[in-house]
């Protein structure tokens, strides 16, 4: 998970939408290093965890749905007849 201190928003999104990581991953990641490291940086002045982590949720769900639709939208060259 490391590697995604390397990566920035455009290939966090990515990520995202290729499922290599789920918004709920990403955000525990990210709210893991908060807590680690904010004692000491002092950077966030509230940490609202169990807020982002449903507006991951609801972000998972999203992608979930946008992809269940795609596949509804256009079929695979297997479903497809050639008369």
């Amino acid at each position: 998970m490391e590697e995604l201190l390397n990566k920035n928003v455009l290939e966090l999104g990515e990520a995202l939408r290729r499922k290599e990581i789920s918004s709920v991953e990403l955000t525990t990641f990210y709210l893991k290093r908060i807590a680690k490291y904010d004692g000491e940086l002092r950077s966030y002045l509230r940490v609202t965890g169990e807020l982002a982590l449903e507006m991951a949720r609801a972000a998972d769900e999203k992608l979930r749905r946008e992809r269940a639709r795609a596949s509804q939208e256009y079929p695979s060259a297997s479903r497809i007849s050639c008369a």
